[in-house]
């Protein structure tokens, strides 16, 4: 990632996008209906999107 300051990412999986909480290591819940919204939002304020994972490894 290039700017790990960052707590929350979109990342792409296979099939959806998710909100990714980089302090707790995991997605984000955001419920069905709230999620394009808060995806506009999201990439409206520049937040990084990206295809690899972007947690920590898991224990």
């Amino acid at each position: 990632m290039s700017d790990p300051e960052r707590r929350y990412v979109l990342w792409n999986t296979a099939g959806e996008t998710l909100v990714f909480d980089r302090r707790i290591n995991c997605p984000a819940d955001v419920g069905d209906e709230d999620l394009p919204e808060v995806l506009r939002r999201m990439r409206e304020a520049g937040v990084p999107e990206t295809d690899v994972y972007p947690g920590r490894p898991c224990a």
